[in-house]
C-alpha cells in the first residue's frame, strides 16, 4: 500500500494583508515521476514561485495544491489552461478570492 507523502514549501509568516489577486490551483494528477516537474515548469517559465505548495499521494493519484500571487486574470486563466494540457494531469480547479 503506498504511503502518504506530504511536502511543504517553507512556511512564510502570515500576512496581515493577503494579496487580493491570490490564485489557488488544486490539481489532480496520475502518479508519474514527471508530473510535479511538468506542473512547476509552467510557473518557473513565468518567473513565478508558489507562496504555498502541498502534495499528497492518495491511492493512484497525486493531489497538488499551490497558491501564487501577482497574477492578472489573463495570466491566471492562461496558466489554468496550460496545466490542463499536461499529460498526467486529470483535473485543475482554480480558486480565486
Amino acid at each position: 500500500m503506498p504511503s502518504l507523502t506530504l511536502l511543504h514549501s517553507s512556511t512564510p509568516e502570515p500576512c496581515a494583508f493577503p494579496s487580493p489577486n491570490l490564485a489557488h490551483f488544486v490539481i489532480t494528477s496520475e502518479i508519474e515521476p514527471s508530473a510535479l516537474p511538468r506542473i512547476l515548469e509552467n510557473f518557473a517559465l513565468r518567473n513565478l514561485t508558489p507562496h504555498h505548495m502541498e502534495v499528497q499521494q492518495g491511492g493512484d493519484q497525486l493531489h497538488i495544491s499551490l497558491s501564487v500571487a501577482g497574477l492578472t486574470t489573463q495570466e491566471r486563466d492562461h496558466l489554468h489552461l496550460r496545466l490542463l494540457n499536461i499529460l498526467p494531469v486529470l483535473s485543475v480547479d482554480l480558486q480565486t478570492p
